[in-house]
């Protein structure tokens, strides 16, 4: 369920830190599993923690792309927590 701030506007600071932390989590697994198929290993198990996948050397693409959205979407996440967003406004004429 998705947390609110108090003036009801954007997502609270506890629901963007708890979003960090899985997508952290979700990362690190991934990296793994990279690093483990970059050293010829054929096949492995990945465990992101919500389920287990596994995984092959013809995956490496689809879990770089993966890796690099949930860093993507992390550091979206840091900035709104932070308050270090880029505002972009329009003149008002």
């Amino acid at each position: 369920m998705l947390q609110y701030n108090k003036k009801g506007l954007g997502m609270s600071p506890e629901l963007l830190q708890t979003l960090i932390t899985a997508n952290e989590t979700q990362i690190v697994a991934i990296n793994s599993a990279l690093t483990a198929l970059s050293t010829g290993v054929q096949e492995y198990q990945l465990d992101t923690g919500q389920n287990k996948t596994r995984v092959t050397r013809f995956d490496i693409d689809k879990l770089n792309t993966t890796i690099q959205s949930l860093i993507n979407q992390n550091c979206l996440y840091n900035n709104r927590l932070n308050g270090t967003g880029t505002v972009i406004g329009r003149p008002a004429w």
